[in-house]
């Protein structure tokens, strides 16, 4: 029997990346390429690393956690932040680029998959910046290189301010109803990139048609609100690119119903993984 092997060569800013060991689908994979750019500190005991590909999430947003039936968890954006407080506060709260991504810099980690394992057409949709609708341009790919020209990560340094933001709405704001009736996970990390650029190649079914692939329809990109291109990087080859700032992986927490931030986990409670983002098909927000 011959197995197809695909290679990805994860080049984050020139980042040394751990190498992954996938087993059901490429998702277990960027959580680790994500988990060796976050300081091990911001996640903490209670603290969940979720990867969900480029997206604008931001610190402070909101999100609740359904089961899967493989026993695992997704998490689905629920409330922005931003939508709930003024600018000056979202300011004072989140922190932009205040602590450097952990990752090695000087070598470069290859990422290899089975082309033929069930799941496998996630390593695209994950990394993309599409929708997961966007069928013409995510069919046959597999990606090979993913990059960034700058990777940090925003944070909530402090949660006390953050809570006390909540705690200031008004009594019946929908959104501190929600929250006070439990079930709810802050983002108090984010890992971000500029110039995010991903090589997805083709098989020769597409390679003919490749220049026409290379027409990005808007509605491809979901609610992702950065500038997304595609150009024609060789002949089995389409490099997509988000010129802007885009987030990948989020570190979330439960979140009490007296808005209070956790830092510990609940007894019998565990974060283990790995963890699966729920609306991936979004790329932003789509709220109840």
């Amino acid at each position: 029997m011959t197995t197809r092997v695909a290679i990805i060569v994860v080049t984050l800013a020139s980042s040394t990346l751990l190498m992954g060991c996938p087993k059901e689908t490429t998702s277990t994979t960027f959580l680790d390429m994500a988990k060796a750019c976050i300081p091990e500190n911001l996640l903490g005991p209670a603290g969940v690393l979720v990867f969900y590909g480029p997206n604008d999430y931001r610190p402070g947003d909101l999100f609740t956690r359904s089961g899967l039936p493989n026993g695992k968890w997704s998490y689905d954006p629920r409330i922005q932040y931003a939508t709930l407080v003024d600018a000056a506060t979202v300011s004072s709260v989140v922190k932009e680029g205040a602590v450097p991504a952990a990752c090695e810099f000087g070598r470069n980690n290859s990422f290899s998959f089975s082309a033929d394992v069930a799941g496998n057409s996630t390593v695209t949709v994950a990394a993309v910046p599409l929708a997961a609708s966007a069928a013409v341009s995510l069919k046959g790919g597999k990606v090979a290189t993913v990059r960034a020209s700058k990777i940090y990560v925003d944070t909530l340094p402090f949660f006390e301010p953050y809570s006390e933001s909540l705690i200031a709405l008004p009594t019946a704001a929908p959104a501190k109803l929600a929250i006070q009736n439990g079930g709810y996970y802050v983002v108090t990390a984010v890992l971000v990139t500029e110039g995010y650029a991903v090589d997805v190649q083709y098989g020769p079914e597409v390679a003919a048609n490749l220049g026409a692939q290379a027409t990005l329809p808007a509605s491809d990109k979901g609610n992702l609100k950065a500038e997304v291109g595609v150009s024609v990087k060789n002949s089995q080859t389409l490099t997509y690119t988000v010129q802007g700032k885009t987030a990948l992986a989020l570190v979330v927490r439960p979140i009490s119903d007296t808005m209070r931030v956790q830092t510990a986990l609940a007894p019998g409670v565990t974060t283990e993984g790995p963890q699966y983002p729920g609306l991936i098909e979004s790329r932003g927000w789509k709220p109840d």
